[in-house]
């Protein structure tokens, strides 16, 4: 958890460092997004978590500890719920669930449209699912990574510089997946 720490404050030491002739880093919030935690055979249709996938919430949590989130996006499931309520209860911020209406591709652009549209204080967390964590990424400019169906682990942040650019870091936090 220290090596995830230190790996989060170190990104956002580079990515907060202005340069000239670049958008100032600061009025746009700095994205973290992560898939829902491990699923639970409870339901097909909306599963919640796992007892590994509860553990990887409270990672998440203690991950994102010394740089809470100012605003959690989930999506209408229970595993994005109950993955970012971990973070929601420490931050003292209630996630705001982006409803799914359309295809993934329009659904990453509506959470890119409610990531615009917030006063972010600080960094905002994104909590999603295998398809559209990339398309999200992919939405705001960057290389969309892909997300095996068994990758849990991975968190990605992202900076805007303005229209010019987008830097994407991938790291991970907790235990690996399937360990």
């Amino acid at each position: 958890m220290l090596r995830v720490t230190i790996v989060l404050l170190a990104v956002l030491a580079v990515l907060l460092a202005a340069s000239p002739g670049r958008a100032d880093p600061l009025s746009q919030p700095l994205i973290i997004m992560v898939r829902h935690a491990e699923k639970a055979a409870d339901d097909d249709r909306d599963p919640s978590l796992s007892e590994s996938g509860l553990q990887r919430a409270e990672d998440l949590a203690a991950a994102l500890a010394d740089s809470p989130p100012a605003a959690i996006l989930v999506s209408p499931y229970r595993r994005t719920r109950l993955t970012a309520e971990p973070v929601a209860r420490a931050a003292g911020v209630e996630p705001a669930v982006v409803p799914i209406e359309g295809d993934i591709a329009q659904y990453a652009q509506d959470v890119a449209s409610a990531i615009e549209a917030l006063d972010a204080s600080g960094p905002v967390l994104v909590v999603g699912h295998s398809n559209t964590i990339p398309a999200l990424i992919g939405a705001f400019g960057a290389r969309e990574p892909e997300i095996a169906e068994d990758d849990y682990d991975h968190l990605y942040i992202l900076r805007r510089w303005g229209d010019a650019r987008v830097d994407l870091i991938q790291t991970r936090y907790g235990a690996r997946s399937g360990e």
